[in-house]
């Protein structure tokens, strides 16, 4: 109990002071905001094909494209 979870600027990994905490990004990257939306929201979207493209893997190999993917691996 003597951590403390803080949050970081998604940009720099700085940590956060209370004014901060309120938005994404420290004071010192908030000119590039909106860059660093763009570049998390193209990561967010290729980590979404990714996953849209290995769980129809899964199901084709279990036969079933209806059925929850129930292998562990």
């Amino acid at each position: 109990m003597f951590t403390k979870k803080k949050e970081q600027c998604l940009h720099c990994k700085t940590i956060l002071n209370d004014k901060e905490a309120t938005g994404a990004v420290c004071t010192h990257c908030k000119p590039k905001e909106a860059e660093i939306y763009q570049k998390e929201i193209c990561s967010m979207s290729a980590l979404e094909g990714e996953f849209s493209r290995l769980w129809t893997q899964c199901q084709r190999c279990q036969g079933s494209l209806h059925e929850d993917v129930i292998c562990t691996k």
